[in-house]
């Protein structure tokens, strides 16, 4: 029976680097607003004056200055300058990228204790999810 975890996830589990568009595969409206946000001239940039906090899937805030999450109702405090576009773009992706990381460790020390950590590196991500939850397939 397959769990329909996002790729990002059985790459993550397979010590497999993740690229945009598994990013894009579970946040596929972020993604083009960070995209859009990138193709401003300075004058929209500043207008438009983004913080330096990005907003996840569920609701939760995240500053990319301190590295920490807010409240939910709290802002970060400082605007993005235009010449820091790319730095903010950057730290926005890395976060997407981390923020799952301890319970992807926890899972991933769950896998290992019935799969050995070795056959990891012998196949896909797409091999690992095959070999853990089975074959979508039923053959007649």
């Amino acid at each position: 029976m397959p769990l329909n975890l996002p790729k990002a996830f059985w790459k993550s589990i397979a010590g497999q680097r993740i690229n945009l568009d598994d990013i894009a595969e579970i946040e596929l409206q972020f993604i083009k607003s960070l995209g859009e946000t990138l193709t401003w001239d300075q004058d929209t940039f500043e207008l438009m004056a983004p913080l330096w906090d990005t907003e996840f899937a569920d609701g939760n805030k995240f500053d990319l200055q301190k590295l920490e999450f807010l409240d939910k109702e709290e802002n970060s405090e400082e605007q993005v300058e235009f010449d820091d576009r790319i730095d903010y773009a950057k730290r926005c992706l890395l976060a997407r990228l981390t923020i799952f990381n301890s319970q992807i460790n926890s899972i991933k020390q769950g896998i290992t204790a019935i799969v050995p950590q070795a056959l990891f590196n012998i196949g896909s991500f797409d091999d690992l999810e095959t070999w853990i939850c089975g074959s979508c397939t039923i053959d007649l």
